[in-house]
């Protein structure tokens, strides 16, 4: 089936709002697994945290990369849609 321009899986815009959901998804991840062993904010952990974070953008890139690869529109597109107030 053809998208329509709106529903371009490779447009700039649409993976930008892919990047959005994955990064929201996996620093979501990441402080929950920072909350469990509880990890704080203070002193030296400011270094494990900010590691954590980058290692969280660099999968939501590496994320984002594969699915657009694969130029094909699904239920992720959507939720990406909808988190940036997009298509209903």
């Amino acid at each position: 089936m053809p998208h329509s321009k709106r529903q371009d899986p490779r447009s700039p815009l649409h993976l930008l709002k892919l990047f959005a959901l994955y990064a929201v998804l996996f620093t979501t991840l990441a402080a929950f697994a920072m909350l469990v062993t509880q990890v704080s904010l203070e002193g030296d952990h400011i270094v494990f945290v900010s590691l954590v974070l980058l290692l969280a953008s660099i999968a939501a890139v590496v994320v984002t990369a594969r699915h657009a690869s694969a130029g094909r529109w699904d239920s992720t597109d959507d939720m990406a849609e909808r988190l940036a107030g997009g298509k209903r």
